[in-house]
């Protein structure tokens, strides 16, 4: 599955952010916290060459809830906040998802919330 990912993407920047952005969710599911995380760092190099924020977002919510599941609490605030500010599933149901997460976790939603506000 890997390989045929990346072949797909061949050596453009955009669609090898979208990979390791799939993959970080992929071994996120899977509670491998060390492969999604290096998902995540690959992700933002090439972001950095192709400028995906969405996919850079994506890879904010692994990192947030990397950091949820493993009660790093700098770690959740900080990705789950970006994540969120960039609304990269353009839908309610998105931030319904991360406040379920932590009613399950009994913490505080308002940390994400109150947190200050990203520059535009």
């Amino acid at each position: 599955m890997l390989d045929e990912a990346f072949a797909f993407a061949g050596t453009d920047p955009t669609m090898l952010a979208y990979v390791h952005a799939y993959f970080a969710h992929y071994f996120l599911r899977q509670n491998d916290f060390a492969q999604a995380e290096q998902h995540c760092e690959l992700n933002a190099k090439y972001v950095e060459d192709s400028g995906n924020e969405v996919s850079h977002a994506e890879a904010a919510y692994v990192r947030g809830m990397i950091g949820l599941l493993t009660q790093d609490a700098e770690k959740r605030t900080t990705h789950l906040r970006i994540a969120l500010q960039a609304n990269i599933h353009r839908e309610p149901t998105f931030e319904k998802l991360i406040k379920k997460a932590y009613a399950q976790r009994k913490l505080d939603f308002s940390e994400v919330e109150s947190a200050t506000p990203l520059s535009d």
